[in-house]
């Protein structure tokens, strides 16, 4: 249950979902030494990591869609924006991630989604987005423009306390379900419900 608020945020953000969720490999180009850019497969962390003032940019095929994306990372700080191609249209998307924070939005609709990426778990961050895949980004260095790290001016709905109402509601739901269990009088039936939970 935890991960469908955060599928949520994701698919909200398509950006995240564009950069994490396409499995079909990608060919890597070579380096260009005339424009500076040398195509590296790293992850997005890696990215973040390394530290530095770095612009990043992939394109993908897939079988019914394409989707193509730029990263900025300066410092801690990184800012993605997204298209996605498909047979029904274009979605363009965008995500900012400012240390611990994350927010995803979509061009066209005035609500985004925020997420306190310490209060996501390594569980529920592996149902949504795998920051440490590998893509094969075309990278060079940039001149910071800080306007790009700037959020929008749209509501932000803050889904950390969603997760957690939803972490306490769960616990709640277990909490009931292993009381009905110690009411069993069959301590067979009782052992075999505890260990379903």
């Amino acid at each position: 249950m935890k991960w469908i608020i955060l599928l949520v945020l994701i698919g909200a953000g398509i950006g995240g979902y564009l950069l994490f969720s396409n499995g079909e490999e990608t060919t890597p180009t070579n380096t260009n030494s005339t424009t500076g850019q040398e195509t590296d497969r790293q992850s997005i962390e890696n990215l973040i990591a390394a530290g530095g003032n770095v612009m990043c940019s992939y394109s993908d095929e897939g079988e019914n869609n394409s989707s193509t994306g730029t990263v900025y990372i300066s410092g801690e700080n990184m800012r993605g924006d997204f298209s996605l191609n498909t047979e029904e249209g274009t979605i363009t998307s965008h995500m900012i991630r400012d240390g611990n924070m994350q927010y995803v939005w979509q061009d066209g609709l005035d609500e985004g989604y925020s997420a306190d990426l310490t209060a996501i778990t390594d569980e529920e961050n592996s149902e949504a987005v795998d920051t440490d895949k590998d893509f094969d980004f075309n990278c060079q260095s940039w001149s910071v423009d800080e306007s790009l790290f700037n959020l929008p001016d749209i509501n932000f709905v803050d889904l950390t306390e969603q997760i957690e109402q939803v972490e306490e509601d769960q616990q709640t739901a277990e909490d009931i379900q292993r009381e009905a269990c110690n009411q069993l009088q069959d301590d067979a039936a009782k052992k075999a419900c505890l260990q379903a939970l």
